[in-house]
């Protein structure tokens, strides 16, 4: 329950600077960058994430890293979270600041689970669709799953449209089942 205090908090903080300097998209862009590196260099992530490590030695990786790369104001963010000792937060401060950009945006994550990848093409013809049909800008996020045998799998917000065959398929086996075994001639 703190940490999610905590994660509000700062977002919220960094939310309305965001706001102030028109840089909202810019933010959440280095935000992500940042996420990005600690994601996926297990060195830096030991680093950032280690208690042990002094808050100066961890900015002066962070500014190393990072100046020139993101603004000013991203990177005193991240030094504040370290002088505060908050770096265990950042995953959910990140998470909750995209919840109020994309509020504030008017832009919708959508997950497309498909059999097979889309092409460019049909990636761009849905995301056009999503656009005229939920009135936000739509960022798609596809992602591919054999198990759904065709079709496609779409998951925004709290919201699951599934237009899979497996789904289907599972539907029709419920039908079937339904049906009371003397109307079968059994």
């Amino acid at each position: 329950m703190i940490n999610n205090e905590v994660a509000l908090k700062y977002s919220n903080a960094l939310f309305e600077l965001g706001k102030e300097k028109n840089s909202l998209l810019l933010f959440q862009n280095e935000l992500n960058q940042v996420w990005d590196l600690i994601e996926n260099n297990g060195e830096f992530r030991q680093a950032f994430f280690h208690k042990r490590i002094l808050p100066t030695d961890k900015k002066d990786i962070i500014k190393e890293l990072f100046t020139g790369e993101i603004s000013e104001y991203t990177l005193n963010f991240i030094n504040l979270l370290i002088d505060n000792r908050r770096e265990e937060n950042i995953e959910s401060i990140i998470d909750n600041f995209k919840t109020l950009v994309n509020r504030e945006e008017a832009i919708v994550e959508v997950e497309v689970i498909t059999a097979v990848e889309l092409s460019d093409d049909l990636e761009a013809q849905l995301k056009d669709k999503l656009n005229q049909l939920l009135d936000y800008e739509v960022v798609v996020y596809p992602k591919t799953d054999p198990e759904i045998i065709g079709g496609m799998v779409l998951k925004f917000n709290d919201f699951i449209v599934d237009g899979s065959i497996k789904r289907g398929l599972t539907k029709l086996e419920e039908d079937i089942k339904s049906v009371p075994s003397s109307m079968l001639g059994v």
